[in-house]
Parts: C-alpha cells; structure tokens; sequence
C-alpha cells in the first residue's frame, strides 16, 4: 500500500506482485486516501503486535520446553542410579531383576 503526495493533491494505491512484476492499482483519493492510509497504517501496527505477541508466547513455550526436558533427564539419571543400586540391570533396553545368589555350604 502506498500514500502518495503529488501537486495535485493525495492518492493511495495498492500494491501487488503479479507475474514478477509491482502492479499499482488506484484506490483513492483526498480526503478518501488520507482514511485508508490511516486504515492500513493502524492495520499493519497490530499485525506486527500480534506477531511479537506470538515470538513471545513461542519463546515461552521453548523455555518451558527446555526446562521439561532437563528435569527430565535429571528424573532418568536418578532412577537408573536407583535401579542399578537395588541390584537390577538393563537386557535389550529393559530393566530386570539381578538373580539372588544362592549360599553355597562354605559361605554359611
């Protein structure tokens, strides 16, 4: 969109890409064209808001993201060192119970 000032007088056209190339269309003009100026300006200012608005919420979502991911990890750690300490062991990705030893005759 594009608010042009000529001796004239004011003048708004839009603008769009067709084929390669800017193609401008006449909207208005004078007081007209001051209006839709006016429209697109405030148009454009809260896209761009919503679009921050978005980035932020994003990087929000990441942060919480991160931080799962590390309690996460920090969970996993502590339960194979658990596991691993009451005698289990892993088999093909698996946790199983270690085997009880027998007493043999010597050690009673």
């Amino acid at each position: 969109m594009a608010f042009e000032t000529r001796r004239n007088g004011s003048y708004f056209y839009s603008k769009e890409w067709r084929n390669g190339r800017c193609v401008s269309s006449y909207v208005g003009a004078g007081r007209t064209a001051e209006l839709i100026n006016r429209l697109e300006t405030s148009r454009r200012q809260e896209a761009a808001l919503t679009r921050k608005a978005d980035v932020m919420a994003i990087a929000a979502l990441q942060h919480e993201d991160a931080q799962a991911a590390a309690l996460f990890e920090t969970l996993a750690t502590l339960t194979n060192a658990y596991l691993l300490a009451s005698g289990c062991y892993r088999h093909k990705g698996q946790w199983r119970r270690g085997r009880e030893k027998k007493e043999t005759a010597a050690e009673r």
